[in-house]
Protein backbone atom coordinates (compact mmCIF):
# COMPACT_ATOMS: atom_id res chain seq x y z
CA UNK A 1 0.00 0.00 0.00
CA UNK A 2 1.27 4.03 -0.50
CA UNK A 3 3.19 4.54 1.71
CA UNK A 4 1.08 8.17 2.31
CA UNK A 5 -1.64 6.14 2.99
CA UNK A 6 -2.42 5.58 6.60
CA UNK A 7 -5.20 3.79 8.57
CA UNK A 8 -6.30 3.56 12.51
CA UNK A 9 -8.16 1.19 13.90
CA UNK A 10 -10.98 0.86 16.59
CA UNK A 11 -11.32 -2.10 18.25
CA UNK A 12 -14.27 -2.92 20.69
CA UNK A 13 -17.50 -5.24 21.68
CA UNK A 14 -21.13 -4.37 22.03
CA UNK A 15 -24.15 -6.24 23.13
CA UNK A 16 -26.74 -7.19 20.38
CA UNK A 17 -30.39 -6.99 21.05
CA UNK A 18 -30.73 -11.14 21.71
CA UNK A 19 -27.86 -10.36 24.80
CA UNK A 20 -25.22 -11.44 22.20
CA UNK A 21 -21.73 -9.66 22.72
CA UNK A 22 -20.20 -9.30 19.70
CA UNK A 23 -16.88 -7.40 18.58
CA UNK A 24 -16.35 -4.86 15.88
CA UNK A 25 -13.75 -3.09 14.32
CA UNK A 26 -13.77 0.19 12.74
CA UNK A 27 -10.90 1.15 9.96
CA UNK A 28 -10.26 4.62 9.27
CA UNK A 29 -8.25 4.81 5.97
CA UNK A 30 -6.82 8.31 5.15
CA UNK A 31 -5.75 8.72 1.80
CA UNK A 32 -4.09 12.03 -0.27
CA UNK A 33 -5.56 13.22 -3.15
CA UNK A 34 -3.14 11.81 -6.25
CA UNK A 35 -4.60 15.42 -8.38
CA UNK A 36 -6.38 18.66 -7.51
CA UNK A 37 -10.01 18.02 -6.57
CA UNK A 38 -12.59 20.48 -5.38
CA UNK A 39 -16.18 20.84 -3.65
CA UNK A 40 -18.49 23.88 -4.94
CA UNK A 41 -19.95 25.58 -2.49
CA UNK A 42 -23.68 26.09 -2.83
CA UNK A 43 -24.93 29.68 -3.55
CA UNK A 44 -27.38 30.18 0.09
CA UNK A 45 -29.18 33.09 -2.13
CA UNK A 46 -30.62 30.54 -4.53
CA UNK A 47 -33.99 29.03 -3.73
CA UNK A 48 -32.73 25.87 -4.48
CA UNK A 49 -28.99 26.03 -3.95
CA UNK A 50 -28.97 24.61 -7.35
CA UNK A 51 -26.42 27.45 -8.39
CA UNK A 52 -22.68 26.80 -7.16
CA UNK A 53 -19.95 30.20 -6.85
CA UNK A 54 -17.43 29.46 -8.52
CA UNK A 55 -15.13 31.61 -5.83
CA UNK A 56 -15.87 29.97 -3.67
CA UNK A 57 -14.36 26.75 -4.78
CA UNK A 58 -12.65 24.73 -1.69
CA UNK A 59 -9.36 22.50 -2.60
CA UNK A 60 -9.70 18.99 -1.45
CA UNK A 61 -6.60 17.42 -0.29
CA UNK A 62 -7.56 14.36 1.96
CA UNK A 63 -10.33 11.73 2.27
CA UNK A 64 -10.88 9.60 5.04
CA UNK A 65 -12.39 6.85 4.83
CA UNK A 66 -14.20 4.95 7.43
CA UNK A 67 -15.42 1.22 7.36
CA UNK A 68 -16.43 -1.65 10.26
CA UNK A 69 -16.22 -5.19 10.67
CA UNK A 70 -19.04 -7.06 12.81
CA UNK A 71 -19.23 -10.11 14.25
CA UNK A 72 -22.00 -12.23 13.22
CA UNK A 73 -22.90 -13.89 16.12
CA UNK A 74 -21.95 -18.08 14.92
CA UNK A 75 -18.41 -16.76 13.60
CA UNK A 76 -15.52 -17.14 15.45
CA UNK A 77 -13.77 -13.67 16.26
CA UNK A 78 -10.24 -13.46 13.65
CA UNK A 79 -8.75 -9.97 14.14
CA UNK A 80 -7.13 -9.87 11.35
CA UNK A 81 -9.97 -10.67 9.00
CA UNK A 82 -11.63 -8.48 10.95
CA UNK A 83 -9.74 -5.69 10.22
CA UNK A 84 -9.10 -6.66 6.09
CA UNK A 85 -13.04 -6.19 6.17
CA UNK A 86 -13.14 -2.96 7.59
CA UNK A 87 -10.51 -1.67 5.52
CA UNK A 88 -12.00 -3.06 2.26
CA UNK A 89 -15.10 -1.75 2.57
CA UNK A 90 -13.70 1.50 3.63
CA UNK A 91 -11.88 1.30 0.06
CA UNK A 92 -14.96 0.79 -1.52
CA UNK A 93 -17.03 3.42 -0.24
CA UNK A 94 -18.97 1.14 1.90
CA UNK A 95 -19.16 2.97 5.08
CA UNK A 96 -18.96 6.96 5.84
CA UNK A 97 -16.42 9.41 4.41
CA UNK A 98 -14.95 12.73 4.96
CA UNK A 99 -13.05 15.01 2.73
CA UNK A 100 -10.47 17.74 3.99
CA UNK A 101 -9.58 21.16 2.44
CA UNK A 102 -5.71 20.96 4.21
CA UNK A 103 -4.07 17.17 4.46
CA UNK A 104 -2.76 18.04 8.00
CA UNK A 105 -6.61 18.01 9.37
CA UNK A 106 -6.64 14.72 9.01
CA UNK A 107 -4.50 13.46 11.66
CA UNK A 108 -3.85 10.32 14.01
CA UNK A 109 -5.55 12.56 17.02
CA UNK A 110 -8.17 13.75 15.10
CA UNK A 111 -9.10 9.75 13.70
CA UNK A 112 -8.85 8.26 17.04
CA UNK A 113 -11.12 10.78 18.08
CA UNK A 114 -13.77 10.62 14.84
CA UNK A 115 -13.26 6.42 15.74
CA UNK A 116 -14.01 6.69 19.22
CA UNK A 117 -17.04 8.79 18.15
CA UNK A 118 -18.28 6.45 15.73
CA UNK A 119 -17.88 3.37 18.03
CA UNK A 120 -20.36 4.98 20.94
CA UNK A 121 -22.63 6.24 18.17
CA UNK A 122 -22.76 1.90 16.56
CA UNK A 123 -23.36 0.93 20.26
CA UNK A 124 -26.40 2.87 20.52
CA UNK A 125 -27.61 2.60 17.15
CA UNK A 126 -26.42 -0.97 15.64
CA UNK A 127 -28.65 0.17 12.35
CA UNK A 128 -26.51 2.39 11.41
CA UNK A 129 -23.74 0.02 10.43
CA UNK A 130 -26.69 -3.15 10.41
CA UNK A 131 -28.57 -2.70 7.36
CA UNK A 132 -31.66 -4.75 8.61
CA UNK A 133 -31.04 -4.53 12.56
CA UNK A 134 -34.49 -3.17 13.56
CA UNK A 135 -36.32 -6.00 11.53
CA UNK A 136 -34.33 -8.85 12.92
CA UNK A 137 -34.49 -7.10 16.53
CA UNK A 138 -38.36 -6.78 16.28
CA UNK A 139 -38.28 -10.38 14.76
CA UNK A 140 -36.60 -11.37 17.43
CA UNK A 141 -38.48 -10.20 20.57
CA UNK A 142 -41.86 -11.34 18.61
CA UNK A 143 -40.56 -15.08 18.50
CA UNK A 144 -39.33 -14.29 22.48
CA UNK A 145 -42.80 -13.02 23.30
CA UNK A 146 -44.61 -16.11 21.73
CA UNK A 147 -42.34 -18.20 23.18
CA UNK A 148 -43.10 -17.03 26.48
CA UNK A 149 -46.65 -16.71 26.11
CA UNK A 150 -46.63 -20.34 24.89
CA UNK A 151 -44.94 -21.08 28.37
CA UNK A 152 -41.38 -22.25 26.37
Amino acid sequence: MNKNIKTEFKIDKFVDYAGVEREFILAAVSVPLPRQAFVYIPNPNSYDNMFYLEDLATPLEKYLFIGMSIRNPEDKYDEEIGKRIAVGKALKGKGKQIYASHAGLINTKMVQALLEQEAEYFKRDPQSYIAGYRNAEKRWKEKQKLASSQGV
